[in-house]
C-alpha cells in the first residue's frame, strides 16, 4: 500500500523517561567498504545501520541455516568473503523487514539508503520504506551495480522513515545461495532520533509543559545547538484512549509545545522546525496494557544536521 506523501513528516533518536544522550563516538562520521572495491561515507557512523529485525519470511528454495539468520544484517557491514556466514540469504522470493531505532531515514542531497549486498552477483530485490508499517513508499527495483538509493522524487524532504522492506524478485533461484545476499542496510541520509516520554513532559490530557519538563528539554536544546545548522521535525503521538479526533489534536498541541521550546532555546529559526501530530496512528507497541499505552504516549524529535 503506497502512502500519499504527507505535507509534514518525521525527523527523530531515543529518550524514554527523560533524556538519554547517545555516546559521542556513535555519531562520528565513518567510511565503510561497499563490498565491491569502493567505500561509502555515513555521516552518523555506526548508528546509521538497521537495528532490529521486524520480520523475515525465507524464500523457497531457501539457503542453509547458517545463511538464514536475519540478525546477521543488523549493524555495520562485516562481510569478508564467502567462507563467512555473517550475512543473510533471502532465498527465492524471501522478504525481510528492518527497523531503524536510534536514527531515521530522511532525504538529503545525494544517495540516502545503501544496501550492502554481497557475493559475485547482485540479485534483484524490490525496495520499500515506511514510517508506520502500514503505508509503504515503493522505491522500485535494485539490481546489478545499483546499491545506493536516492529518495528524491519519491518522498517529501520533510519525511522520515524507520522501516525498510526488501523482497527478492525470484530471478536467481538455484545454487547454494538462492536469492539476494544481504550484509547490512544503512541510512546515508539519516537523522538522530530522540523519543521523549509524555509522562515526563505533560500532565494527563494537557499539552502545557510541566515545570520539570523544561530541564529535560533544555538539555536536548543544548545538544541540538552544538550541531550548528540543523533541521528538526517534532512529532506527537498518543495511545488509543479517547476519540481519534481528540488524540489527533492532543498530539499536535504537545508537539507544538516541545517545538516552540526548542526554537527558543536551541537558537533555531522557526522555519527549521516542523510540527506534526499522528494521534494514535503510530504506536510503537500494541495498546493492550497500561505499560504499553505509556510507551505510546510520546513526542519524537528527529535531528538532521547539515
Amino acid at each position: 500500500m503506497i502512502r500519499p506523501i504527507p505535507t509534514l513528516s518525521v525527523l527523530a533518536g531515543v529518550l524514554a523517561a527523560g533524556l538519554m544522550g547517545l555516546p559521542a563516538g556513535a555519531q562520528t562520521p565513518a567510511v565503510y567498504p561497499d563490498g565491491r572495491g569502493g567505500e561509502v561515507h555515513f555521516p552518523l557512523g555506526d548508528i546509521s545501520f538497521a537495528d532490529e529485525v521486524v520480520s523475515f519470511t525465507p524464500g523457497d528454495p531457501a539457503s542453509g541455516p547458517d545463511e538464514s539468520i536475519p540478525e546477521e544484517v543488523l549493524g555495520p557491514p562485516d562481510y569478508v568473503d564467502t567462507v563467512d556466514d555473517n550475512y543473510l540469504t533471502l532465498g527465492c522470493g524471501g522478504v525481510l523487514e528492518l527497523r531503524f531505532t536510534d536514527n531515521a531515514l530522511v532525504d538529503v542531497d545525494g544517495p540516502d539508503l545503501f544496501i550492502f549486498e554481497i557475493g559475485p552477483a547482485v540479485e534483484a530485490t524490490e525496495l520499500a520504506i515506511s514510517g508506520d508499517g502500514e503505508f509503504w513508499v515503493e522505491l522500485g527495483r535494485i539490481s546489478g551495480a545499483v546499491a545506493a538509493v536516492d529518495l528524491a522524487g519519491h518522498v517529501d524532504v520533510a519525511d522520515s522513515f524507520s522501516l525498510v522492506r526488501l523482497t527478492d524478485l525470484r530471478e536467481t533461484c538455484h545454487g547454494q545461495w538462492p536469492g539476494a545476499d544481504i550484509d547490512a542496510v544503512g541510512a546515508i541520509g539519516a537523522g538522530r532520533r530522540v523519543v521523549l516520554d509524555s509522562s515526563v513532559l505533560f500532565d494527563v490530557d494537557h499539552s502545557d509543559l510541566r515545570p520539570e519538563a523544561e530541564a529535560v528539554l533544555a538539555e536536548l536544546a543544548a545538544d541540538i545547538a552544538r550541531y550548528g545548522n540543523a533541521r528538526l521535525l517534532v512529532e506527537g503521538h498518543t495511545d488509543d484512549t479517547g476519540s481519534d479526533a481528540y488524540n489527533q489534536q492532543l498530539s499536535v498541541d504537545r508537539a507544538s509545545s516541545v517545538g516552540e521550546f526548542l526554537i527558543q532555546h536551541a537558537g533555531l529559526p522557526a522555519m527549521a522546525v516542523e510540527i506534526v501530530g499522528y494521534g494514535e496512528s503510530r504506536p510503537t507497541v500494541p495498546n493492550d496494557s497500561d505499560e504499553n499505552r505509556t510507551r505510546n504516549r510520546r513526542v519524537e524529535v528527529v535531528i538532521v544536521a547539515y
